[in-house]
Formats: structure tokens, sequence, C-alpha cells
């Protein structure tokens, strides 16, 4: 039986989006494409970034003394009280002020399903992007894993 590889799983090609395209448009596109990640490529094409569904929740902050509620949300610190004030103005603003950097790992076509699942649990992340020569190709998620249990997923 031959071994898995990202190639045989991954999802190609990947929806992308740029440092600039605003928020809206990155959100438009992963509920088009019934995606949860988008890389982040430079005009060249090269990776500089994720943005996940993940990056869309408010995040718990150090809250300074006095201060009840908050939260980190999409690169702003924001009060309870303005959460959706801040959903509401967020559309206009660029993937470059909410993106992660490229702290996601990166693997090559040939990496093997193992190596993809030790990644994938050690780095805590569900999404390892696919480069061949330094150019993203493809993306292995979580949801590329359940494929494999499923009876319909190949």
């Amino acid at each position: 039986m031959e071994r898995i590889t990202a190639k045989d799983i991954m999802k190609s090609p990947v929806a992308t989006v740029t440092p600039t395209s605003t928020l809206e448009e990155a959100a438009t596109l992963m509920t088009t494409h019934l995606v949860d990640c988008l890389p982040v490529v430079d005009d060249e094409g090269k990776v500089v970034g994720v943005l996940t569904e993940t990056d869309y929740m408010p995040r718990p902050s150090l809250r300074p003394m006095g201060e009840e509620h908050l939260y980190s949300f999409l690169g702003r610190m924001v009060s309870t009280d303005n959460l959706e004030e801040e959903y509401r103005s967020a559309a206009s603003r660029e993937v470059q002020d909410a993106m992660s950097g490229m702290d996601v790992p990166t693997f090559e076509e040939t990496t093997s399903l193992s190596a993809i699942i030790e990644a994938m649990v050690h780095y805590r992340v569900h999404h390892i992007l696919i480069l061949r020569d330094d150019r993203l190709i493809g993306l292995v998620s979580g949801f590329d894993l359940m494929k494999l249990v499923s009876t319909k997923g190949t």
C-alpha cells in the first residue's frame, strides 16, 4: 500500500488574498468557497501570512485596571460595548491588520500524511500550507483529514 502524501489530500488550487485586500473581500471568499483559511500572498505570489475564521473572533486580552471586558479584535483593542460597531466597520479594513504571520508550518507536496498530522498536533493548527519552490500549491486542513475517514471523501 502506497503512503498518503500531501499531494493526495491537499486542496488545490487555493483561494488567496493579498495583504491589502479588505476583510469584506476575504470574508466573501471564505463563505463562497466554504473555507476557513485563506493564505495571504504578496504581489509576487509568496505567502506572507494566513487569515482564518478564528481571526474574525474576539480574543480576551489583558484587562487594564477598571476595564471589565477588553478584547483583541481584528488587530484592535475593543470593549464589549464596542464589539457590534467594530464588526460593522471591519469590512473596509485590510487583511494585513488581522492576519496571522507565517507561524503556520509549510511542507512540500511529497510530505507524508503522518508528518502533516504531527505538525498539526505539535503546532496546534488546523491548516498546513503546501509549497513548491516557495510558492503555494495547496492546503491541507482538518477537513481533508476527515475526508480520509468518510466513504464519500474520495
